[in-house]
C-alpha cells in the first residue's frame, strides 16, 4: 500500500469489484445514466471548444475596433454559457442519481453476503476477520461508488478535452523551424501540442515522486479513525461496568493512544499534501503562463492576432489539464485506491468464510420424527484442539434436557453448533423438520427502536397485540414496561441484566417456539424468578422441547434429564425415573 501501484491484480480487484452492480439486475437503468453522463461530457467538451472560437473572434473584434460584431458575439456568448450551465448541472444531477443508485445496491449486496449464513459471526470466530466492517459497508462503498465515477467522467473528460482541444493545437500552431548548429534547422509540426506534453510529463513525474507515500496514509488514516470511533462507541455501551471498576482513567489512556495515531497519521498526511500542493499550484500557474508564451512566435509572426493567443491559452490549458490528470487527481486516486484494497481485503475474507462453511465437517439434515440426534460429534476450538468428542444424543419433542458441566468444558459451544454457527467441528447433527427454535444467549441481543419491537425480536412482522404484550409482561413481572410499549430506547442501556433475561423469557411466550434452547439464561437472576419462569415454560408451552445450559443445582427440578460435561471430553448421563427418554 505505500505506492500507487496500477499492477495486473490492482486491476483484477477492481473488475471483480465493478462487475456485480453492472451485471445486476439495475444494469440497464445504470447504463442509462452513464450514457447520459456521457452525453453531458460530450456537449460540455463542444461548447467549450465553441467558446475558445468565440474569445478568439471577440479580442480580434476588439483589436481591429469591428464594432459592428460584438452585439451578435455577446448573445452567442450567452447562449454558450446557458448550455453550458445546463449542461454542467444535469451531469452532476446524473452522476449523483448513479452514485446513489450504485451504492445502495452495493449496501445491500455486501450487507447481504455479510449476514448470510452468519458470516460477520464465523470471520471471528474463524479469525478471518476485517477491522471495522461497519466503515467498509457505511463509508467504503459510498467513497468506492463516488470516486470511481468521479475518475471515470474526469478521465473520459481529459480525453475528449485532449482529442479536440489537442487537434486545435496542432492545427493553429502549423510547424516551427528551430535553428541547430551550422546554419541547419528542424522543423517542429504542431510544436504547442508538443510544449503541452512536455509540460505534462514533467508534472506527472514530480506528482508521483512527491506523493507516493500517500496511499498507506490514506489507507491507515481511514483505519485509525474507525478504530477510535469504534473505541467511543464501546465505552458509550460499557460505561456501567467501566464507572463501577472505575477504570475511567485507564480508558482516557487507552482512547488518547487511539486518537495519537490518528494526529500522527494526518500529520504525516498533510504534510505529503502540503508539498503536493506547493508543487500543484507553481505547476499550474506555471504551465499557464508557458503555454501564453508559446504562441508569441506566432503572434510576432503576424500569423494570428490577440483573439488566437487568447484561443491558444484557452486550449492550452484544456490540453495540460486534460494530460496532467494525475497531476490534479492524485490525492483523490490514492484515497481511491485505498478504498479498492480495504473492499476487496473484506470480499476476500467474506469470500473466506463461505467456502469453509461450504467444506465444514459439520453436516446438518432435517428429519420427519420430529427429533434432534446428535451422531458422533467432535467440537474443536479454533486452534484444533478437541472440546468435546463423539458426542451422541437423541431427545424427542417435548423432553427436557440440562446440560451442566464446569466453565469452559463446551457447553455453550454445543448449544452453538446445535444453532449451525459454530464453524469448527465434525459430526452429524439432525434437526426437526419445520420446527420453531428458539435460543435464549445468557445476555439477550435487544435492538434500538420501539420495546415492542424488542420484545418480538426477530419476528417484527409477529401479528401480536399490544394487550398480549402487556400481558405477558404482566406475567414475567415486567408490569413497569406495559405503558411503553412505543418508546423508541436503547433498551440495551436502559436494563439490568436480570431485566434483559425476562424480556427473553417474555420474547419466548410471546413467539411459543417448538424448540428452546437456554444458555445460562437465568443467571442474573434470583432463584424465584429462576423457578418461576421455568414452571410457566412448562405451564404455558407444555409440548415444548426445553434444552438448558447452567450450573445452579436448582435447575434440575425442572429437566426430565441431566447430562455432565467433563474436561476429560467424556460426560455423564442421567435420566429421571419417570423419564422415557432414550439415547443414541
Amino acid at each position: 500500500m505505500e505506492n500507487l501501484k496500477f499492477d495486473r491484480q490492482f486491476f483484477r480487484d477492481l473488475k471483480a469489484l465493478l462487475k456485480p452492480y453492472w451485471r445486476s439486475e439495475e444494469k440497464w437503468k445504470a447504463y442509462g445514466l452513464l450514457a447520459l453522463i456521457i452525453s453531458c461530457i460530450v456537449i460540455q467538451n463542444f461548447t467549450s471548444l465553441a467558446l475558445t472560437q468565440f474569445y478568439q473572434n471577440f479580442f480580434d473584434a476588439l483589436s481591429n475596433l469591428n464594432k459592428s460584431v460584438i452585439g451578435g458575439l455577446i448573445l452567442n456568448f450567452i447562449l454558450l454559457v446557458v448550455i453550458l450551465i445546463i449542461v454542467v448541472g444535469y451531469n452532476i444531477y446524473f452522476t449523483g442519481i448513479l452514485s446513489i443508485r450504485w451504492r445502495r445496491w452495493l449496501t445491500k449486496h455486501y450487507l447481504s453476503t455479510w449476514l448470510a449464513n452468519h458470516t460477520f459471526y464465523r470471520m471471528q470466530v474463524l479469525h478471518k476477520n476485517v477491522d471495522n466492517p461497519d466503515q467498509r459497508i457505511s463509508e467504503d462503498l459510498d467513497a468506492f461508488a463516488s470516486s470511481t465515477l468521479s475518475l471515470f467522467t474526469s478521465l473520459l473528460d481529459s480525453i475528449l478535452s485532449l482529442i479536440i482541444f489537442g487537434l486545435l493545437l496542432w492545427k493553429i500552431s502549423g510547424s516551427i523551424q528551430i535553428p541547430l548548429w551550422h546554419h541547419q534547422v528542424i522543423t517542429v509540426p504542431g510544436y504547442l501540442l508538443w510544449v503541452a506534453l512536455i509540460c505534462a510529463i514533467i508534472g506527472t513525474v514530480f506528482t508521483r515522486l512527491i506523493g507516493r507515500p500517500l496511499p498507506g496514509l490514506n489507507y491507515r488514516q481511514q483505519q485509525y479513525n474507525a478504530n477510535f470511533r469504534f473505541g467511543l462507541a464501546r465505552l458509550r455501551e460499557t460505561s456501567e461496568q467501566v464507572a463501577l471498576y472505575r477504570g475511567t482513567d485507564l480508558e482516557k489512556k487507552q482512547l488518547g493512544k487511539t486518537f495519537s495515531n490518528v494526529v500522527d497519521n494526518f500529520l504525516r498526511l498533510i504534510k505529503i499534501q502540503k508539498y503536493l500542493m506547493f508543487f500543484q499550484f507553481g505547476y499550474n500557474s506555471t504551465a499557464y503562463f508557458i503555454g501564453l508564451m508559446s504562441g508569441l512566435p506566432l503572434l510576432f509572426a503576424k500569423k494570428i492576432q490577440i483573439g488566437g493567443l487568447i484561443q491558444i491559452s484557452q486550449a492550452y490549458g484544456q490540453v495540460i489539464s486534460a494530460l496532467s490528470i494525475l497531476v490534479t487527481a492524485f490525492a483523490g486516486i490514492a484515497t481511491w485506491r485505498a478504498v479498492i484494497y480495504r473492499l476487496t481485503e473484506f470480499n476476500q475474507h467474506m469470500n473466506e468464510v463461505a467456502h469453509l462453511a461450504k467444506e465444514a465437517s459439520i453436516q446438518y439434515q432435517t428429519q420427519d420424527d420430529n427429533q434432534l440426534t446428535v451422531n458422533k460429534l467432535d467440537l474443536l476450538l479454533p486452534n484444533q484442539q478437541v472440546l468435546l468428542k463423539d458426542l451422541r444424543l437423541k431427545i424427542d419433542a417435548g423432553d427436557s434436557l440440562l446440560i451442566t458441566g464446569p466453565s469452559g468444558v463446551g457447553k455453550s459451544t454445543l448449544l452453538r453448533a446445535l444453532a449451525g454457527i459454530w464453524p469448527h467441528g465434525r459430526g452429524q447433527i439432525n434437526l426437526p423438520h419445520n420446527a420453531h427454535l428458539m435460543f435464549l444467549p445468557q445476555k439477550p441481543y435487544l435492538p434500538i427502536g420501539t420495546l415492542r419491537n424488542a420484545l418480538v425480536y426477530p419476528d417484527d412482522t409477529a401479528n401480536i397485540t399490544d394487550e398480549k404484550i402487556q400481558e405477558t409482561l404482566n406475567l414475567c413481572g415486567l408490569t413497569k414496561l406495559a405503558n411503553e410499549l412505543n418508546i423508541e430506547n436503547n433498551w440495551a442501556q436502559e436494563f439490568s441484566l436480570g431485566e434483559q433475561q425476562l424480556i427473553g423469557f417474555t420474547r419466548v411466550f410471546l413467539q411459543k417456539p417448538d424448540w428452546i434452547f437456554l444458555d445460562e439464561a437465568t443467571s442474573a437472576l434470583d432463584e424465584n424468578n429462576e423457578s418461576k419462569m421455568y414452571q410457566l415454560l412448562h405451564e404455558k408451552l407444555p409440548k415444548a422441547t426445553i434444552i438448558s445450559v447452567g450450573h445452579r443445582s436448582s435447575l434440575n427440578n425442572f429437566h426430565q434429564t441431566k447430562i455432565h460435561l467433563t474436561p476429560e471430553n467424556n460426560y455423564l448421563r442421567s435420566t429421571d425415573d419417570n423419564s422415557n427418554k432414550s439415547w443414541a
